[in-house]
């Protein structure tokens, strides 16, 4: 067995949450025990220490390496903050006032034009939590959740800056299937330089802000496509103003938490956090209706989205093949970028993609 366990106590007993190919360790992180630290917090929202067993006192050496096979347990200091499992899957119920802005001009302006990975230009203005959830839930997950270093940022607008990232749309379209998250660092103990191999090294600073895209899928075309383990191009804060519009961790970390649990996520976490979690995130219900309960075709919402995601991953891998003997990697989205951002200026928002994907199959 290969498979790297992250273990979770929760309702009165040591749960498997995440299951981790063993393989997958060295395409998020250089460090990988730091990083299985992260998602311990990302998952519970709060200060924690990993061990090697039940014991609290069985502390994990953070740099050394993780064995295949290996179970580690994240034990939560003081109360637990956890992540809702649906958070990039599912409607919010809770009352908006969602209003048409200058949001993609706004988000643009703030980093040239361009996106922030690829430098495609005309990107889609693209929510971090989904603009469907609304702001009260928002509000209501940046209330309860804390950053690292305990610090609090609420946010009360869905559309507010720091919620957006200017994206490609090949990009965004990842993001809302739930397989694309946005790692900062430094945070916790896991530096820059633990991240990736382009990270700041020598002569430059270890410990500043890196915005790293990690894209959760088992295709290595797909990675390099959307670019995984690039550092994000984010424009400074002017320098007269204290206005930083530069995601906060708390927003990122609950995308990351959400894409792990995607990824890798065990269905009795997934039980478990819900029943953790409902409450606050849903006190309306989930469009009205419990997710595992029945359609008019005997179809449970989350069957229905798992099938929906099955299919719109299965036309991208075949165009994918189709491109993937083009160019490698990033080349490969720069060598499109002409064609497509003519095709972005015309179809600025993500559903698009799916036409232009379709023309590309035959």
């Amino acid at each position: 067995m290969t498979n790297i366990q992250l273990r979770l106590y929760m309702e009165s007993t040591w749960l498997t949450a995440l299951e981790i190919p063993y393989d997958d360790l060295a395409l998020f992180s250089r460090k990988p025990r730091k990083w299985l630290d992260y998602l311990g917090h990302a998952l519970t929202g709060t200060d924690g220490i990993l061990s090697l067993s039940e014991e609290k006192d069985d502390v994990c050496d953070l740099d050394l390496p993780v064995a295949p096979g290996e179970s580690d347990y994240f034990h939560a200091i003081g109360d637990a903050a956890y992540i809702d499992p649906d958070v990039l899957t599912m409607a919010s119920t809770h009352s908006s006032q969602l209003r048409d802005t200058d949001l993609l001009a706004n988000i643009q302006a703030c980093d040239g034009g361009y996106c922030i990975y690829t430098g495609i230009s005309n990107p889609d203005a693209a929510h971090i939590i989904p603009r469907a959830k609304g702001n009260d839930y928002i509000r209501t997950l940046t209330t309860r959740r804390r950053d690292s270093k305990g610090e609090q940022v609420v946010i009360e607008d869905i559309e507010d800056l720091r919620n957006v990232l200017p994206l490609n749309a090949i990009i965004y379209k990842e993001l809302k299937l739930g397989s694309i998250a946005f790692l900062k660092t430094p945070v916790r103990s896991l530096k820059s330089v633990d991240v990736s191999d382009d990270a700041p090294g020598a002569g430059a600073d270890p410990d500043g802000y890196r915005l790293t895209l990690h894209a959760f899928t088992r295709h290595a075309a797909t990675r390099k496509f959307c670019a995984h383990g690039v550092g994000a191009r984010l424009s400074a804060p002017p320098a007269d103003t204290e206005l930083d519009n530069r995601p906060p961790e708390v927003i990122l970390t609950a995308l990351y938490a959400g894409a792990a649990i995607e990824f890798w996520g065990t269905k009795t976490l997934r039980t478990a956090l819900r029943n953790a979690t409902r409450e606050y995130y849903y006190p309306g219900g989930v469009d009205g209706k419990d997710a595992d309960s029945d359609d008019s075709d005997g179809e449970t919402k989350r069957k229905k989205d798992a099938r929906i995601q099955r299919q719109t991953r299965a036309r991208t891998d075949r165009w994918e093949r189709r491109a993937g003997n083009a160019a490698d990697g990033l080349g490969l989205a720069m060598a499109l970028s002409s064609h497509y951002a003519q095709r972005q200026v015309r179809h600025t928002t993500g559903e698009k993609v799916e036409e232009w994907l379709k023309g590309n199959e035959h």
